[in-house]
């Protein structure tokens, strides 16, 4: 094949299709996501796992506070206070 029969092939022609997703206008909230400030963006979607690494370290921090009361008044559970 010759240079312009490759160049004037249609598979090789540099045509954009237009589909109908690329129509649709863009959701406020997406825009807001893209165009937003970012700093905002980040602790915004962030927010949930915060709260949920907090909730975790109150429940390990009750549950080392709730055995250590135990082992208190119990001498059978002191092997795992000990250091």
């Amino acid at each position: 094949m010759s240079e312009r029969s490759v160049a004037n092939s249609p598979s090789c022609s540099p045509t954009v299709a237009t589909s109908p997703a690329a129509a649709r206008p863009v959701a406020a909230r997406t825009r807001l996501l893209l165009e937003g400030p970012v700093l905002s963006t980040l602790l915004r979607l962030s927010a949930p796992n915060v709260l949920n690494l907090l909730a975790i370290a109150g429940m390990i921090t009750f549950d080392g506070l709730f055995l250590a009361q135990r082992c208190r008044a119990d001498s059978a559970c002191r092997w795992m206070l000990r250091r």
